[in-house]
């Protein structure tokens, strides 16, 4: 006890509150890589459309620089919504954007079909673009349901001539996963996805695969 002596004290203190520092850093690098897992981001030079839920500054910049000559636009429902929002006129609105955007009408081709799985929304778009005469095409979706995509396209879609390529709809999305935990939409979203492409393996190992 005589060798203790009060400088000792504060080096331990220093060491231990270093040994929780580093523990919190740990959780966070953790946590961010865990995130990160939900996002896809493949390069892409020239498609033959896009497909998006929304006219990002990421679609105006393919449509305007020739590399996504068509875009395929996603309109929402309004008409099981309140009572308020029915009126309103979704794609009119779009449209308008669009334009705005400097994407010509004959450009753009909306779509408001309701799917009941993933899968069901991969055969969609296989069946449509082979009508269309679409061979590549590019998902610009929000960043979290990117690996989603990318991941069911991948194992279910079933022509080898047809390419598919998925990017993040925001070009901030990094900005937005700093301590992505503390926002509760965020963690939820997230869960969400997670619980869509495990749903897919916890099928597979009960032998009745998706499809």
């Amino acid at each position: 006890m005589s060798d203790w002596k009060p400088h000792k004290g504060k080096i331990v203190f220093a060491l231990v509150g270093m040994f929780l520092l580093g523990l919190i850093v740990l959780k966070e690098a953790v946590l961010n890589k865990f995130a990160h897992l939900l996002i896809v981001d493949q390069a892409v030079e020239t498609v033959d459309a896009v497909v998006t839920v929304d006219i990002s500054e990421r679609v105006i910049s393919c449509y305007k620089e020739g590399r996504c000559p068509r875009v395929y636009l996603f309109i929402g429902d309004l008409s099981h919504s309140w009572k308020a929002l029915r009126s309103i006129n979704l794609e009119s609105l779009a449209r308008k954007k669009a334009r705005e955007a400097g994407i010509r009408m004959e450009d753009l081709i909306t779509l408001s079909p309701v799917f009941a799985s993933d899968v069901e929304y991969v055969n969609y778009f296989e069946t449509l673009f082979s009508r269309k005469g679409v061979r590549s095409a590019l998902f610009v979706q929000p960043f979290y349901k990117t690996r989603r995509y990318d991941f069911y396209f991948s194992r279910f879609l079933k022509s080898g001539n047809l390419k598919i390529y998925v990017q993040p709809l925001e070009d901030n999305y990094e900005n937005l996963l700093h301590e992505w935990w503390k926002n509760t939409m965020l963690d939820n979203l997230f869960a969400a996805e997670f619980f869509r492409i495990l749903y897919y393996y916890f099928n597979k190992a009960l032998w009745s695969p998706i499809h």
